[in-house]
Parts: structure tokens; C-alpha cells; sequence
């Protein structure tokens, strides 16, 4: 079990670093890697080669996470088994607002998400929407795990108060309807956040909308570190 945990965190301390390289343009290598625990340049780059097959310097370029996922996967199924077993939630009923939301459509493999919310991350830069001004959301259609990689579906949001004009990114409009939610505040990396919505479906499975579960994300990585993200796990029900 030790052996597992260290390479939990080992694997969780390189994608942390892969995040900030991608999607936080400022920041050097160097201070990277001593932000993520490494104790040098050196021992981070080889870290990262090892689980992404490229250099820090690469992967910023043309982000990839595909080897990074096939690495983590096994050690991922065993931390849900884990906590699966033994779920632990706080639920709530709320009223949802009607939200207007901006969405880009990742459609395909779940290995494949980083490289739409990085093009997402792009069009809301430049349409001054930072995550402070709009509110964060996700609609998750499908379970990764049960559905054919081509198929699988999910969006990537942030609520605006008008309607979004034609652009190059892809992004259209939609709308979180009002009505009655199921709520689960989560806290924590993404990594079982899996288990929290398959426990809302178990207790609500014959009175849900027609509606996909969404998330909201009220603070997240690389904002806060990834142990303390709280994400707001939505399910519309009668």
C-alpha cells in the first residue's frame, strides 16, 4: 500500500507541474519544479520525461497527456476501489438558477481533454472572462468508463451575460435550466470525484432530470493546490 501511495503522489506532483507548464505561461522551470517538491531543474525534467515522453520545454509547446494517462490509470481504478467502498458525502437539495453559460464541446478520448480546455483557457483570455468575473462549470454527459472513447462527452463553461457571437473557437451557448439539484460539495484533486457522482445517482436515480450533472468549480488548481479545489457537484432531480 506504500508503494502505491508514494507513486499516487509522485504521479499527482508531475501532472500538478504539467498544469502550471501548459496553462500558466510565467512561470520558469526551475520554480516549477521546486514549488512541486523536485531539487533541481535536472530531477524534474527526468521526472517529467518519464511520464510524459517529452521535456518540460516539448510539452508546453504541444501539450500531450496521453502517456501520463496510460501510466496513472491502474493507480487511479484502485483509489476509486478505495474509496468507493466506503463513500463519505454530504448531500443537499437546492434551488439552481437559470445560467446562460459559454461552452466549448469536447467530443472523443477523455486523454485528449487537456488540449480543448487549453483552447477554452485561450478564448476566455481573450474575451476577459477570468474565472474571478464568470463562474466555472462542466456538464459531464458520459462516464468515461462505460462509454467507447470516441463517444465520450463533456463541456467546458463559464456563465456570461449575453449571448456569445460567432468566433473561431467553437464556442456556442447554453443554458443551465432552474429548477431542483442535488448537491455535493467536493473537495479535493478530480481524481475520485467519479465515486461522489455515481453516490448522487444511487440515491436519486428514479427522480433526475433531463439534464446532465454539471460541476461548478469554486476554486481550482493552479489557483489553490489541487488538495484544497472545492468543486460543486450538481444533480437536477423532480
Amino acid at each position: 500500500m506504500f508503494s502505491v501511495l508514494w507513486r499516487v503522489g509522485d504521479i499527482a506532483c508531475t501532472a500538478t507541474a504539467a498544469q502550471k507548464r501548459a496553462y500558466r505561461d510565467d512561470n520558469k522551470i526551475v520554480d516549477i519544479a521546486l514549488a512541486n517538491g523536485y531539487e533541481s531543474h535536472e530531477a524534474f525534467s527526468r521526472a517529467f520525461k518519464n511520464y510524459f515522453d517529452k521535456s518540460p520545454f516539448e510539452f508546453r509547446k504541444t501539450p500531450d497527456w496521453t502517456p501520463w494517462h496510460s501510466k496513472y490509470e491502474p493507480v487511479l481504478q484502485l483509489r476509486n476501489k478505495i474509496m468507493s467502498e466506503n463513500p463519505v458525502f454530504n448531500m443537499e437539495v437546492v434551488d439552481f438558477p437559470e445560467t446562460l453559460i459559454a461552452v466549448m464541446e469536447h467530443r472523443g478520448a477523455p486523454d485528449r481533454l487537456a488540449g480543448t480546455l487549453q483552447k477554452f483557457i485561450e478564448w476566455r483570455k481573450l474575451n476577459h472572462l477570468p474565472p474571478k468575473k464568470s463562474r466555472t462549470f462542466n456538464l459531464v454527459y458520459d462516464d468515461p468508463n462505460v462509454i467507447a472513447a470516441k463517444d465520450y462527452r463533456f463541456d467546458i463553461c463559464c456563465s456570461v451575460n449575453h449571448e456569445v457571437g460567432p468566433n473561431d473557437h467553437g464556442i456556442v451557448n447554453k443554458i443551465i435550466p432552474a429548477g431542483k439539484c442535488a448537491r455535493i460539495r467536493y473537495v479535493g484533486s478530480d481524481d475520485a470525484i467519479g465515486v461522489a457522482i455515481n453516490f448522487l445517482y444511487s440515491k436519486w436515480l428514479s427522480d433526475v432530470r433531463d439534464f446532465p450533472v454539471f460541476l461548478e468549480r469554486v476554486h481550482f488548481f493552479p489557483d489553490v493546490p489541487e488538495s484544497e479545489a472545492i468543486t460543486d457537484i450538481y444533480l437536477p432531480v423532480e
